[in-house]
């Protein structure tokens, strides 16, 4: 086969792939979402690492997990300025989270960052706790948190979400991530 054809079949392919990952139509995302993710596609979430799990999965194949190994997940990361028109002043996480264990400890971080000057006193940090929100173990439970965040937040800092184990060694999971402004 010629390597035209081959690039255009290529082509074709990932198109498939790329239309075939998507859940719902355009029509059907909130206007104030921010990010939606099953963690089948990773728009917006790096770096890709061995948090990336396929034993246990809220809904599709993949899921984030912290665990003794691993004490950071892939996160989310993207400028104020690109999330919204105008200044977020509330930030709604909601997500479905599993402790295998009592032993199995963990935060989402929500987290606010001055990009060029990484070094510098963050300008915002707080979690939603999923040792306390989540009783039940091994069971995927819905959490939420809204976050109200500062007036002195600015368009070219960067929003950072991220799981954090923070204690014990067994795995927490992650999936079906939403932020939303409120």
């Amino acid at each position: 086969m010629p390597a035209s054809r081959l690039r255009l079949l290529a082509l074709g392919l990932a198109m498939v792939a790329v239309t075939a990952c998507s859940k719902s139509d355009s029509s059907e995302v909130p206007a104030n979402r921010i990010t939606f993710s099953d963690f089948e596609g990773l728009d917006g979430w790096l770096p890709a690492t061995p948090t990336l799990a396929t034993d246990k999965a809220h809904s599709g194949r993949f899921a984030l997990k912290v665990d003794k190994d691993n004490e950071f997940a892939t996160g989310y990361m993207n400028l104020l300025g690109k999330l919204s028109p105008t200044r977020l002043s509330r930030l709604t996480l909601r997500a479905w989270a599993l402790r295998s264990g009592a032993e199995a400890k963990a935060a989402v971080v929500v987290q606010v960052i001055d990009p060029a000057n990484p070094a510098s006193k963050q300008a915002f940090w707080q979690s939603l706790d999923l040792t306390t929100d989540v009783k039940t173990f091994n069971r995927w439970t819905e959490v939420s948190k809204t976050f109200e965040l500062p007036a002195t937040l600015g368009p070219a800092q960067q929003l950072r979400v991220y799981l954090w184990r923070t204690g014990g060694n067994q795995p927490v999971y992650l999936d079906d991530v939403e932020l939303v402004r409120e």
